[in-house]
């Protein structure tokens, strides 16, 4: 509903509906051998509340979770939480979870203003 579009609107006929599907298996795949493809939403939710929880501890009062740096850790953790805060999923309150975390937005915000604000086209 909301990644087909997103992931295939790049590409022409066909591959705009070939390569959705072909993603949509893959993942499928890779959830089923890890014990996600049978999760409840709840499940699910769960599972974001938890690990936003152990990032929101770790992170504490820090500007990086190793310090006053970023490392590879903060860019995979940006990158996560910034998904799940910018998209808005029909029924899946993801980004309510994290948004329930205030220094994980702070977190966010502040990498996206330090390192991301100029590549923002001018309004």
């Amino acid at each position: 509903q909301v990644t087909k579009e997103r992931y295939g609107s790049p590409f022409p006929w066909p591959l705009n509906r070939v390569l959705p599907w072909m993603k949509q298996r893959a993942v499928r795949k890779s959830l089923s051998s890890i014990g996600w493809a049978d999760k409840t939403t709840d499940q699910v939710c769960e599972e974001i509340r938890t690990c936003c929880q152990a990032l929101s501890e770790k992170l504490g009062d820090q500007a990086y979770f190793m310090g006053d740096l970023p490392t590879e850790l903060d860019a995979l953790v940006y990158g996560h939480l910034f998904t799940l805060i910018t998209t808005h999923l029909p029924s899946l309150p993801l980004s309510q979870i994290v948004q329930s975390f205030p220094n994980l937005n702070e977190y966010c915000r502040r990498i996206d203003e330090d390192y991301f604000h100029e590549m923002l086209p001018d309004s």
